[in-house]
């Protein structure tokens, strides 16, 4: 999403419109600046600046009764508020704001610009609701408007966005090289541009051209925020050259007049001896009372820094005694955490009670933060010995909440012999749980949840029943990699939920080993990579990594999947908790 403004121009008449308008008192000129100024501010990633010149803008338009501009800054407005959204969709108000700028626009008698912009969201949002009724009439709208309008990165964004809607990924790559002259005359533009073009390689399945153009991206976005930097750098440092030289030349010039001075004293002092006389007295005398207020001033001067330099030193005392006051705090909270961690470890199956119920196994438990988001359970029901991974939404304090949440309903659930025969009823009362517990106070859903994996062994039989929600299984049979699925939906609220989970079963054979894992492991990030930004380790290679290991002892297959992570993340930090539960038959 972007707007598009010439940037060399932009710079100048913010410099001269905005003080002459204000200079004239005309309004309407004003609320331009402002319109300017929080477009310019939106492309820069500036959000609570552009959302302060456009409101201003609104603001002014108001007074005046000037529609097409109130319409075109709602619609601004509109955009702004709609990709907070989008990148987080807990901005509930956000998207609220979005929906109501745009309708008041639609609303108000405004020009091409204004419904540009407004139908350009209005496509976003059905998109995004997959309505596609609505999507095709206000595209079409966008269209007209669009065709009395130079083609900019904003039309060629929503066109591409359309294509993918549709799923036409070809047609939208090669509409992308098509235009790409239209947009390469500006850094902001070919940012948003590679953005597109990594999208859409990534779903043709080119991850070769959408790393590449994720690259180009990303060092666009430094050049954009480096030429912000180094023109606030240069300046200062003109600022600084410029007083500079200003005191240089006050000083030469007081020097001057004070020997031309001096020189006029000789002169005159040729001219008699009482003249001589007389002047000496005088000059004496001013000089004397000169330096007597040139050492007041000096006293009084010492006296403020002597002041300053007290205030100074009890500043510096008081950042000392809040330091240690946050100090303290971090500390208490540190040992909050660390309390918490030794209660979720004693909620997770213990090592020993795992091995009670599979002799042959191990157990990879690494969070990314102090505690979990991932958890697992060894329970017996019955004839059945049940294992039972999970990975909840987020990590650290939330996604602990949640493992907690998760571990005593599962206490409820999976705990008799009939629980363990229908592993996908139990998935279907923790969402239903899940659903009906996580709602806030003023009725508004929360769309947290976890994905979860039940397998339930009977050894007695040699029959394995599981169900699967949006994770897999890597099982290796007679030295061969089989991955193992179930429903690709979590336990929680998701766009296309379906009403059950399903139970399946799979005969066992003995020497089958089943890996159950978060995906916290395929998604770290490393590898080698000159850029620094890493690559995920994915799938493949972990089934390659395992079908390697598979043969080793069990805590040997866990010491060598530490160190393979490790080796692969590098100088990368953990971006997730890690989980894996080693089974064998």
């Amino acid at each position: 999403m972007q707007i598009i403004i010439n940037l060399k121009i932009f710079r100048i008449v913010r410099f001269i419109t905005t003080n002459i308008s204000i200079l004239k008192r005309d309004t309407a000129a004003i609320s331009g600046c402002y319109t300017n100024l929080g477009a310019e501010t939106f492309n820069r990633g500036l959000y609570n600046l552009s959302e302060k010149y456009l409101t201003n803008a609104v603001h002014l338009d108001s007074l005046t009764n000037n529609d097409e501009n109130l319409a075109v800054n709602l619609s601004l407005l509109s955009l702004l508020y709609g990709i907070q959204y989008i990148d987080d969709h807990s901005k509930v108000e956000q998207k609220e704001k979005s929906n109501d700028c745009r309708q008041k626009s639609l609303s108000l008698k405004g020009n091409a610009m204004s419904h540009y912009y407004a139908y350009y969201g209005q496509v976003q949002v059905f998109m995004w609701r997959k309505q596609s009724d609505s999507t095709d009439f206000y595209y079409n709208k966008f269209k007209e408007i669009a065709s009395y309008i130079p083609i900019s990165m904003m039309t060629i964004s929503l066109d591409v966005d359309y294509m993918i809607y549709y799923k036409k990924y070809k047609q939208a790559l090669k509409y992308l090289q098509d235009n790409k002259h239209l947009v390469n005359t500006n850094k902001i533009n070919m940012r948003f541009y590679y953005e597109k073009l990594n999208y859409v390689y990534e779903k043709l399945g080119d991850y070769k051209n959408a790393h590449e153009s994720n690259i180009k991206q990303f060092q666009l976005q430094r050049e954009i925020s480096d030429d912000n930097t180094l023109m606030a750098i240069a300046n200062v440092q003109t600022e600084k050259a410029s007083t500079i030289e200003r005191i240089k030349r006050e000083e030469s010039e007081k020097s001057f007049a004070a020997e031309k001075k001096h020189l006029n004293t000789l002169i005159f002092s040729l001219v008699g001896g009482l003249i001589l006389l007389t002047t000496m007295v005088v000059l004496i005398f001013r000089m004397w009372k000169i330096k007597r207020q040139a050492n007041k001033q000096l006293i009084q001067k010492n006296q403020l820094l002597d002041q300053q330099n007290s205030e100074i030193e009890d500043q510096k005392n008081i950042i000392i005694g809040q330091w240690r006051e946050v100090e303290e705090v971090n500390k208490k909270l540190i040992d909050s955490i660390n309390y918490a961690e030794r209660i979720q470890r004693a909620a997770v199956s213990s090592e020993k009670e795992v091995s009670e119920l599979f002799p042959n196994n191990f157990v990879y438990y690494k969070p990314r933060d102090i505690v979990s988001g991932d958890y697992y359970r060894a329970v017996k029901c019955g004839k059945y010995s049940v294992m039972i991974t999970a990975d909840c939404t987020g990590h650290g304090i939330p996604g602990a909440f949640l493992s907690m949440l998760g571990i005593s309903s599962l206490k409820e659930f999976m705990s008799t012999e009939n629980d363990a025969e229908n592993p996908g009823i139990v998935l279907d009362k923790m969402r239903n749980f899940i659903k009906t517990t996580l709602v806030s106070k003023d009725g508004k859903t929360i769309d947290d949840g976890m994905d979860m994996t039940i397998c339930c062994f009977d050894f007695q039989n040699m029959e394995l029943r599981y169900a699967i929600a949006n994770q897999r299984i890597i099982l290796i049979r007679q030295n061969k990699v089989l991955r193992i699925k179930g429903d690709s939906m979590p336990v929680g609220r998701y766009i296309r939920e379906k009403e059950h989970f399903q139970t399946f079963s799979l005969k066992l054979e003995k020497g089958d080993t089943f890996y159950m894992f978060s995906d916290g492991i395929e998604d770290q990030l490393g590898g080698d990579d000159n850029n620094g930004i890493g690559r995920k380790f994915l799938i493949r290679n972990l089934e390659a990594f395992l079908l390697e290991i598979s043969s080793q002892p069990f805590e040997a297959q866990k010491t060598l999947l530490d160190k393979k992570i490790t080796s692969w993340r590098g100088e990368i930090p953990q971006i997730d908790d890690m989980t894996m539960i080693c089974i064998q038959v």
